[in-house]
Formats: structure tokens, sequence, C-alpha cells
């Protein structure tokens, strides 16, 4: 069992195939529950951060006026039946600059932070994120790498 933890590539190979586990788990959820942990720094800023069906996420925002508080909430619900796997229709907020690819999810409300209302949203589908992690993972614990030959074997075998 100890031989299975030597070298520097096992050793990125076992994390990078934990965390492709993980986030399996992660994806498997989202079909079923929505995921959602919120961190609130004072009145102006409130990031948070979303699993559910649409992918792996983020939202920022920023409004009102600052104070020094900073609280955190964590919530997880059940997902609603009729939620779109586009996230920037499930909030109803206006996203006038946005970039949509298949998976992958941006828009903002602007490029102004010191307007009095600003916020961002990026989603990530947790396919971007399973399947390189797992060719990695799957090239780390399976190649093996070629053992270079010491020098003067090569040397001997180019004049003999």
């Amino acid at each position: 069992m100890r031989e299975l933890f030597h070298g520097r590539r096992r050793k990125t190979g076992i994390v990078s195939l934990a965390m492709a586990c993980l986030l399996m788990i992660g994806w498997v959820r989202s079909h079923v529950k929505d995921d959602i942990f919120a961190v609130n720094i004072g009145k102006t800023w409130c990031f948070t951060f979303q699993s559910n069906q649409c992918g792996l996420g983020m939202i920022a925002a920023a409004y009102g006026t600052d104070t020094s508080t900073i609280s955190v909430t964590w919530n997880s619900q059940p997902i609603r039946p009729l939620a779109s796997k586009n996230p920037m229709t499930n909030y109803h907020v206006d996203v006038p600059y946005r970039i949509d690819f298949h998976g992958f999810h941006f828009g903002c409300d602007g490029l102004n932070l010191l307007l009095p209302r600003y916020y961002a949203i990026c989603f990530l589908s947790y396919f971007y994120l399973i399947t390189p992690l797992t060719l990695v993972s799957a090239y780390l614990l399976l190649v093996t790498p070629r053992i270079a030959k010491p020098r003067d074997v090569v040397e001997n075998v180019n004049l003999g």
C-alpha cells in the first residue's frame, strides 16, 4: 500500500482523481439539490457560491452602503421543477453584458464598479471541471514514465 503513494506523479494523480470524484458527487447532487453558500461583507458586497443544475457558479453583487459586518450563510433546497439550465434566466435580473457558450455562462451589469448597484454572474458546467481532472489523473496513474538510460551506456553503444 505504501508503494501507491511513492513519487510526485502518483500523489498528484491520486489528488486529481479524488477532486474529480468529489466534483462528480456534487454534479449528481446538483440534479436534486440547489446548494447556496453566501458571504456578505457589510452591506456592500455579497458573494454567492452556488451548485445547481446549471453547474458551479459565483454571483458577486455590490449594493447599498458599507458597514463592517461579515456574515456567512449556507442553504440547501430542492431544485425548482421549472428552473432553467441557463442561470441568466433564473435570477430575474437584466444582464446586458453576457457571454454564453455551451456550459459556460458569464454576465454582468456593467463594467463600472463604482455604480450604486453592480453584479456579475459566472457559471461553469461540472463537465468542464471533471473531464480534465479525470484525464490528468488517468495519465498520471496509468502511464509509466520512460526510464532514462545512463550516459555512459549510451556513449558505449555509439562507440561500439
